[in-house]
């Protein structure tokens, strides 16, 4: 099992790597107590199948399940790390953005010609 976090920092844990699904609201109710304006203007979706699904019967079981795109091994070591948390986070932004800035190299390469 890909021992992932969640997507979310307000969804709740059922055990290590499976969440309980978010709903809209709980993501409102995030955004409205931490961002100290209108989450309806940044949220630009509706709600889910399975909030759907609970509105028709309260009791319904759903289960959603995620691949990973890849899989490594190193992706299942708990072990320490030299690298505080912090650190690893600001060099997968930086990596993001070198990613990003040559697909929009490409991207305006071809739009233009």
């Amino acid at each position: 099992m890909i021992l992932e976090e969640p997507e979310v920092p307000y969804v709740k844990e059922l055990y290590k790597a499976i969440y309980l699904m978010p709903t809209t609201k709980q993501t409102y109710d995030y955004l409205e107590k931490h961002l100290g304006k209108d989450p309806a203007k940044i949220i630009k979706t509706g709600t889910s199948s399975d909030n759907y699904a609970r509105s028709v019967n309260p009791n319904v079981f759903i289960l959603i399940t995620e691949v990973p795109y890849y899989y490594d091994p190193r992706m299942e070591d708990l072990s320490k790390s030299d690298t505080i948390r912090r650190k690893a986070i600001l060099n997968s932004i930086e990596e993001s953005r070198k990613i990003l800035n040559f697909v929009d190299k490409g991207y305006r390469e071809v739009k233009g010609s």
